[in-house]
Formats: C-alpha cells, structure tokens, sequence
C-alpha cells in the first residue's frame, strides 16, 4: 500500500511541475488542466490548489480561486499564501465587480 501511495504522490508531483512549467509560459488553460489532474490524485497538494486559484484569478474566475484557497488554507493554516490572497480578494471586491 505505501508503494502506490509513494508512486501517486510521484505522479501528482509530476502534474504539479508541468502545470507549473506552463503557467510559467502564461499556458494558462495548460496548467489548470495539469493541475486539476494533479488534485484529482492528491487533493491535498496545497501548492497545486494555490498556483490553480491564480490561475483561475488570472482568468477571471474569481468565485473558483476562492474556493481553492480556502480548502488550501483549511488543509495548511500556519505558512500558508492562499490566507493572505483571500484577504486581498475581499479588500478589493468592490473593483472585482
């Protein structure tokens, strides 16, 4: 059982990196795709559910990256970026609307 846990967290962590690789290139429908399949084998990747909510910020799916860095910051409290992008989000509403 450890085995395959250890090769899902490999494979996610691959997913991770090429989403991360194509935000980088401003891919933006790349990596949230990548991303997506990378929380769907560890739904608990706090880095993959930040980087998807800038993504879906970036984008203008502002409902959608709010509800990745809340579960992001409910799954890591202390240390954690997406308490701090939420914080912003709600500081300029206003604007967003």
């Amino acid at each position: 059982m450890e085995y395959a846990e250890n090769r899902i967290r490999q494979l996610s962590r691959r997913y991770y990196n090429q989403g991360l690789d194509r935000a980088k290139v401003r891919d933006l429908s790349g990596a949230a795709e990548k991303l997506r399949i990378c929380l769907h084998l560890d739904k608990t990747f706090t880095d993959a559910r930040n980087l998807l909510g800038l993504i879906y910020m970036e984008t203008g799916e502002t409902v959608a990256a709010l509800q990745e860095w809340i579960i992001s910051s409910n799954l890591k409290t202390v240390g954690n970026p997406a308490s701090e992008y939420i914080r912003r989000v709600r500081e300029h509403q206003r604007e967003l609307q």
